[in-house]
C-alpha cells in the first residue's frame, strides 16, 4: 500500500522532496498503528529509513523510488547479504 508524507499541519506532501519535510513523529505514529493493529503491514519503505526509526536495509534505489511516498507491506526486501550485489 502506498501513502504520502504528511507534514506537521497533518496534510499530505506533494513533492519530490517529501521524506524530507515529512512530519517524523507523524509518521512513526502510523508505524506504530499498523504494528499495534498487527495487520501484517509493518514494513514500510521509505526514502530515509533511520529518520522513522526504520532499519536501515533498503537499496538506495528503493530509497530513492520512496522518496515521494511511502509504501507499506507484509515484508521488507531482502537484505543486502541476502542479494549481493545489488546495493548502490
Amino acid at each position: 500500500m502506498d501513502l504520502r508524507y504528511m507534514g506537521e499541519d497533518g496534510k499530505t506532501i506533494q513533492s519530490p522532496r517529501a521524506v524530507e519535510l515529512a512530519d517524523v513523529e507523524r509518521t512513526k505514529t502510523l508505524v506504530k498503528l499498523f504494528k499495534d493493529q498487527d495487520a501484517g503491514l509493518n514494513s514500510l519503505i521509505t526514502g530515509n529509513p533511520p529518520r522513522f526509526g526504520l532499519p536501515d536495509i533498503q537499496s538506495q534505489e528503493l530509497k530513492r523510488q520512496h522518496r515521494d511516498h511511502i509504501h507499506v507491506q507484509r515484508t521488507y526486501p531482502k537484505t543486502v547479504a541476502e542479494r549481493p550485489g545489488r546495493q548502490e
